[in-house]
């Protein structure tokens, strides 16, 4: 279907209108009694006739589309239209898009809004704001949702639903600490339901949910594009006489701290909300989803490299007791078991003794246990044809390292205070900033990287704060905004270099943070079964092809985790990292060598083509992680349907091991060749 946009402004009996299609997406706002207002929604293409809009407008105050507080004043009404227009696209976002801009004014707050709408065609809409102060003195920004409002409104509750508390229901993580990332399923929505983060960072729990209408069947698909604490609300009302769902998704707020304090003429522009309102399969959403974040939200790859390329990490046999014998000798098994690059990960820098990585991180100087640095390392993986990657969690401040002696002042503080022993540096201070920059550009040129990967395993909490002009400001969003400049800097710079997204696993699996990095850390859960219920649950948001999986001996008892095939299979149904393959070469098993070989040969002859633009099929869609199910099963299928795969994953023994699967990426009127791998028939 061809990419479709249409844009119209009206004015009617003093109201603005504005109605926007992208895709099958009709979104109709409009400026209303001094309220900008969500008017309604269609995810058909189907424009609403105007008469049956305005029944839909009876209190515009509790309507508005969005959610600005300044000096604790929540801004509803008073807004005056200054313009509505085209823009230039700024938004650093992929692809092609028509970007328009509403000019908004509060006279009586001296404050300017611009919210921008940007369509491209598919079947979601991103939304942001740009606040603007335009009095004379400080002002406090102390909320921010730029998306808000109704999302359903139903007059006419149909007598076949069964219960009023049963009309609507939301999904999202509802476990949100490390290690149980995909814990994604519905509940039905009673009341007010609230989710956050408050980590300092979006969190395992990710900024996103599933809104659902069981009346109409629609679902809304809400996706933040924000780095740090963050928070969703939904209400309803199951006592009116009407089935009403509205919403919120923005910043944490917190009593008593500003998000930004706006000096007089400044402004600040907010992450954006990505939506779009299906009517169809919990399939066909996952797919528009992934098809958007291919093509909108992740960075294009540099030139040559593979979309997924199979790894190597050094922390299986060597972890905390590297050498530079023993990573040169795991850069021969590494290629010998068919891997394309090699990555040193955390335990290569510091000073004094091995093992204590966690403590001097900030001090990026190879450790004296690597006698000659790690330039040699580098130029054996590249000698062995392969690329050569490096971890180093450029955020953190050691309470052992240099860095932190020099630079005490250099850590987060909250009302005065550092938290976390200091661990955590100071995004927000403009030297940090430029040290974080100038230590991975040092890193990329003496150590010759063709991968650069982060990390952040501690928690900022609440956020840091500082006193400006009378008020409390928390740093949060001015840490990840100098997050951003630091990590689109780095792709400027450095064209050819891969940026991998780790935060403790998938700590910032959130779309802004995937809009920086081109791969990321699914979770730091490595086993079996939950971690193929984690795979499913975060692949109802991000592809298969950017989320990293680890097969390997980093953590103790991995054979309790299932034979050895569904541990590899369960790797390389995404990007895969082999950390701890064997040894040394003399001590690569025949069993081993020949199933690694037969399972990375099968991965980059037939899995990987197919993953690129798969389509995603959740066979056992909603399944929390920490609850016992007998099945995990997904299906992927080339876009054309020539091609797929099923992979069943039994994680009970209750039964006699078999399982129906009736595939849904087939062509009904192609004749196929089957392969059962367990058995090769």
């Amino acid at each position: 279907m061809k990419p479709y946009i249409s844009v119209l402004a009206a004015e009617k009996d003093g109201s603005r209108c504005f109605c926007c299609a992208s895709g099958r997406q009709v979104l109709d706002e409009g400026l209303i009694e001094g309220t900008f207002i969500n008017r309604g929604r269609n995810c058909m293409g189907q424009i609403t006739p105007e008469g049956h809009l305005a029944n839909t407008v009876e209190s515009p105050a509790d309507q508005t589309a969005f959610l600005l507080e300044i000096n604790g004043e929540l801004l509803t009404g008073g807004w005056e239209a200054e313009g509505f227009e085209k823009v230039a696209d700024e938004s650093g976002l992929q692809g092609d898009a028509e970007v328009y801009a509403l000019r908004l004014f509060n006279r009586e707050a001296q404050t300017g809004v611009t919210v921008y709408t940007r369509l491209d065609g598919s079947d979601f809409i991103a939304r942001w704001l740009k606040v603007e102060n335009r009095g004379t003195a400080p002002a406090a920004l102390t909320r921010l949702s730029p998306y808000a409002g109704i999302v359903w409104d139903h007059r006419h509750v149909p007598e076949a639903v069964p219960d009023r508390h049963m009309e609507f229901a939301v999904a999202y993580n509802h476990i949100r600490v490390q290690l149980h990332e995909g814990d994604f399923y519905f509940e039905y929505a009673d009341g007010v339901t609230r989710i956050f983060s408050d980590f300092g960072k979006s969190g395992w729990g990710r900024p996103a949910a599933w809104l659902r209408d069981n009346i109409s069947g629609e679902t809304l698909v809400c996706e933040y594009a924000y780095s740090g604490n963050w928070e969703l609300n939904t209400e309803t009302k199951p006592e009116s006489s009407r089935a009403v769902m509205s919403m919120d998704i923005g910043m944490l707020t917190l009593p008593g701290e500003a998000l930004w304090v706006l000096m007089p003429g400044e402004s600040v522009t907010s992450p954006a909300v990505h939506f779009g309102l299906f009517r169809g399969s919990d399939d066909e959403i996952v797919q528009a989803t992934h098809a958007y974040v291919r093509h909108t939200i992740l960075p294009p790859l540099p030139a040559g490299v593979p979309v997924m390329e199979i790894e190597a990490n050094h922390r299986g046999y060597l972890c905390d007791r590297e050498s530079e014998e023993g990573i040169i000798a795991d850069i021969d098994v590494a290629k010998q078991a068919g891997c394309e690059m090699y990555v040193v990960d955390a335990g290569w820098y510091g000073w004094g003794e091995v093992n204590r990585w966690p403590d001097v991180v900030g001090d990026w100087q190879a450790g004296p246990w690597l006698k000659n640095g790690l330039e040699p390392i580098s130029r054996h993986a590249h000698d062995n044809g392969m690329r050569f990657g490096l971890w180093a969690e450029i955020e953190a401040c050691g309470k052992l390292s240099k860095l932190h002696r020099d630079h005490p002042n250099w850590s987060i503080t909250r009302f005065g205070e550092t938290f976390n022993n200091g661990r955590a540096l100071d995004l927000a201070q403009p030297e940090v900033e430029n040290f974080c920059f100038s230590e991975i550009c040092r890193m990329v040129e003496q150590y010759s990287l063709d991968m650069y990967r982060i990390d952040h395993n501690h928690n900022i909490g609440l956020g840091g704060t500082r006193d400006c002009e009378g008020y409390t400001e928390n740093t949060c969003w001015r840490y990840y905004e100098a997050f951003k400049r630091v990590f689109s800097k780095l792709r400027a710079k450095y064209p050819g270099l891969v940026l991998q997204n780790c935060a403790s696993g998938g700590g910032r699996l959130d779309w802004g943070t995937m809009s920086l990095f081109h791969n990321a850390e699914l979770s730091d859960w490595m086993r079996l079964p939950r971690g193929m219920r984690t795979l499913g649950g975060v692949t109802m948001s991000l592809p298969p092809e950017v989320l990293l999986r680890t097969f390997g001996t980093e953590t103790g008892d991995m054979m309790c985790d299932g034979d050895l095939a569904a541990q590899l299979r369960g790797c390389l149904l995404c990007r895969p990292i082999l950390r701890g393959i064997a040894p040394g070469m003399d001590r690569l098993s025949p069993y081993l060598q020949e199933n690694l070989g037969r399972h990375i040969g099968l991965f980059k002859r037939f899995t990987r083509p197919l993953m690129e633009n798969c389509l995603v099929y959740h066979h056992t869609p909603f399944q929390p992680v920490l609850t016992p199910a007998e099945r995990t099963v997904l299906e992927y299928a080339s876009a054309d349907k020539s091609r797929g795969l099923i992979a069943a994953f039994r994680s009970s023994a209750g039964d006699d091991g078999t399982v129906t699967v009736f595939p849904r990426g087939i062509d009904r009127g192609a004749v196929y060749t089957i392969v059962f791998d367990n058995s090769g028939e």
